[in-house]
């Protein structure tokens, strides 16, 4: 009985660990992405280009809205706003887009991207996410994205604020999924195969 109680309290130790470690690389990442996001705004904010007369500096212009809405002009006027950091247009621009085509996997992520790395609303991140896996469910940057949010909300507690072992096991289940479908759709993929082992 001894010995099967270290090691039961070993293992538990080791899974304490790599849950530790996991942990502090999805932060890791989606730090260096907010700070990504918050850098290319302030860029925006003071971006100057050098003007004729030997350094006489004026101020970028903002990017126009395509003449002609067609969906793919709208989709990279939304996300190219995304890049220049102009993130309150930026979300209200992809939400246009969806309006047009609810189901474009592309903007579903950068949406979801936008909630998890610059809003910090996590449950809404999913939700896109899944939506984009839903239209495409070969979709990497998704698939990626939702199986690392499945594993760092493993122990989220219910709407009363309880702990559900139930509902840690829906996570575990949804973020085992999505890692075997990123792998089956890139195999060779390091940031797959790495979150997938740690996730093991």
């Amino acid at each position: 009985l001894k010995a099967l109680r270290e090691e039961m309290e070993r293992r538990m130790r080791e899974e304490r660990d790599r849950e530790e470690k996991q942990q502090q690389e999805i932060t890791m990442r989606q730090e260096r992405r907010k700070q990504e996001l918050q850098e290319r705004e302030s860029k925006q904010m003071v971006s100057r280009e050098a003007g004729p007369r030997g350094g006489a500096m004026v101020a970028r212009p903002k990017r126009k809205m395509p003449e002609v809405l067609t969906l793919e002009n709208l989709r990279a006027y939304a996300l190219g706003l995304l890049e220049d950091g102009e993130l309150d247009e930026a979300e209200a621009a992809l939400r246009r887009v969806l309006l047009v085509d609810p189901d474009d996997a592309r903007t579903l992520f950068a949406l979801g991207e936008l909630m998890q790395d610059v809003r910090e609303d996590n449950i809404e991140a999913q939700d896109f996410y899944e939506r984009a896996v839903e239209s495409q469910p070969d979709y990497l940057p998704a698939l990626k994205r939702l199986a690392w949010l499945h594993t760092q909300r493993r122990f989220d507690t219910n709407e009363y604020g309880a702990y559900e072992e139930a509902l840690q096991q829906r996570r575990d289940q949804g973020a085992e999924d999505c890692y075997r479908k990123a792998v089956k759709a890139c195999p060779h993929d390091p940031d797959v195969l790495c979150g997938f082992g740690s996730f093991l």
